[in-house]
């Protein structure tokens, strides 16, 4: 494998583990009770670090598609098809959608549940 290639796969797998993160931190801080810092303060301070990072371009988008199609979805499309993952990252409508903070529409959310996709959640978490 090239070192390009390799560096790609980490960009790309940066915007997932970002997009876990920030699905996963608000309630987690909340089981846990504490009060001495919001999920909020710390989404913003670790996405005003990132952006200055290179390697996270695509964390934004990472957070959009998790957003909208949730973790299990999320880490199934990454494991199953990392490559249908990557087209969702550089998709022109996750681009203008996520570059507005907004979601992506239902109709191309429908088009990520993958068709071909059908793992239980058994087989993605042994």
């Amino acid at each position: 494998m090239s070192k390009r290639y390799l560096l790609t796969l980490l960009v790309f797998g940066l915007a997932l583990v970002g997009g876990l993160i920030h699905a996963l931190l608000p309630p987690f801080l909340q089981v846990q009770g504490d009060t001495s810092v919001t999920a909020d303060t710390l989404l913003a301070d670790d996405r005003q670090t990132r952006e200055n990072f290179h390697q996270y371009r695509y964390l934004e988008k990472g957070v959009a598609i998790v957003k909208t199609i949730g973790v299990h979805e999320a880490i199934r499309c990454y494991k199953v098809n990392p490559r249908r993952f990557r087209e969702l990252l550089i998709s022109s409508e996750m681009k203008k959608k996520a570059g507005a903070g907004r979601s992506p529409s239902p109709a191309f959310c429908l088009t990520l549940r993958l068709k071909d996709l059908t793992l239980s959640d058994q087989q993605v978490f042994p």
